[in-house]
């Protein structure tokens, strides 16, 4: 007295369940991201692009609110070019975006 399930049925359950999963995949893998770009991003992008314009790549004729806005980018995880970022952090001999000095390694003295 068992019923058996067609084999149309069991294909279509099949086939929605690679679907969903699929999509959940996706989404794991995309992040879950939109294509719009923030506020942030565009503040940001403003930025380089009067860097490389108008200052010929030259960081320290940043304006302190353009460096506000790629410290506050940074803050809140933004990448931005790795030598900017590097420029931005003193490694590379440009100025921190906070435009504090950067601090000598204590000796233990």
């Amino acid at each position: 007295m068992k019923r058996e399930i067609p084999s149309t049925v069991a294909v279509v359950i099949i086939v929605i369940a690679l679907l969903v999963a699929g999509f959940y995949l996706w989404r794991a893998w995309s992040g879950g991201k939109t294509g719009e770009v923030s506020d942030i991003g565009m503040e940001v992008n403003t930025v380089i692009q009067k860097l490389g314009r108008e200052y010929g790549g030259d960081i320290s004729k940043l304006t302190p609110e353009e460096r506000a806005v790629l410290d506050r980018a940074m803050q809140q995880g933004y990448q931005l070019p790795p030598g900017l970022q590097a420029q931005l952090r003193g490694s590379s001999g440009g100025a921190p975006v906070t435009g504090a000095p950067p601090t000598a390694p204590s000796t233990g003295r």
